[in-house]
């Protein structure tokens, strides 16, 4: 019988380590990203109540504070977490799966009816967990109701709603007809917007107002125009074009309704699902009057 060196055997007993630190992913995808990108949109959960006409839009987000592509860089700390802990003589457990896109991924559906405009978040933060190099997998779920008469925010993990969180979810707003954007209307938005302030942070000082380039694109159906300019705008943006009705402008972040764009290296914005002049449920403007919610009022309410 022959014997296998000693140190032959110890390579062999850490190959399967070394193939899956070296591969780029042993699947596409993580299973959370599964059931966060296949999941059914809010409205098709929400079906009770009186039916409101809205434009409606499903993104895939990925990247965030600036960064997009930077699974290389969650790699990169995985194989550096191994290599400590084996030193240590230590356990680990590096991931077999890797997120298919960042190390933060997000889906946001939006619903816009004339008077108000509310955003569904759900997304994930990819880390490392320095105890074995696994991966943590941080989850959110929030959405944001806003109009004229304010904002509420709604986190539907923690069963929490705060601001002006009304039990009719703003049918009653007043509608404010948008303009054109511009440098003074942008900024305005950003003052009140954590996530468009960051955003335009990247751009320096780089022109605010994106600019027609003439093209258009066609995401399920619904047409968009696309735009490139700089400021938190870098890249090209497709903006939702047709329907009965203009949002109002205090019902949409940017102004205008954001169906797809690419950042570069800030992030990408795909989109999914959309429809014009749909009827659904009002039900999806009030998420926060499900049962085990906590609703506290804000300025306004």
């Amino acid at each position: 019988m022959t014997h296998m060196p000693k140190m032959s055997r110890t390579l062999i007993t850490r190959l399967p380590l070394l193939l899956c630190l070296a591969a780029p992913w042993a699947s596409a995808t993580r299973p959370i990203e599964d059931t966060i990108f296949k999941a059914s949109m809010p409205h098709e959960q929400l079906t009770s109540g009186t039916k409101v006409r809205v434009h409606y839009v499903s993104r895939r987000v990925v990247g965030a504070m600036g960064l997009r592509d930077t699974v290389p860089v969650l790699q990169k700390q995985v194989r550096e977490c191994v290599a400590s802990l084996q030193r240590e003589h230590r356990p680990v457990n590096p991931p077999t799966a890797w997120p298919e896109d960042s190390m933060h991924e997000n889906r946001t559906d939006s619903y816009y009816a004339k008077n108000r405009g509310i955003t569904y978040e759900h997304g994930v933060y990819f880390s490392v967990n320095q105890a074995d190099c696994s991966l943590l997998e941080l989850e959110s779920r929030t959405a944001r109701l806003q109009s004229t008469k304010g904002v509420c925010e709604i986190d539907l993990i923690k069963k929490t709603a705060h601001g002006v969180c009304d039990a009719k979810g703003h049918a009653d707003a007043a509608y404010m007809a948008p303009v054109a954007p511009d440098p003074t209307f942008i900024a305005e938005r950003i003052k009140t917007n954590p996530g468009l302030a960051a955003l335009a942070a990247l751009g320096g000082n780089a022109p605010l107002v994106p600019k027609p380039t003439g093209a258009s694109k066609t995401i399920d159906g619904v047409k968009c125009e696309v735009t490139v300019g700089g400021g938190p705008f870098a890249g090209t943006l497709c903006f939702m074009r047709g329907g009965s009705f203009v949002p109002s402008a205090m019902a949409v972040d940017s102004g205008e309704i954001i169906m797809d764009g690419d950042l570069g290296q800030h992030g990408l914005i795909t989109g999914r699902r959309a429809k014009l002049d749909a009827l659904v449920s009002d039900a999806v403007f009030t998420p926060y009057l499900g049962q085990g919610f906590s609703v506290t009022a804000g300025e306004g309410q």
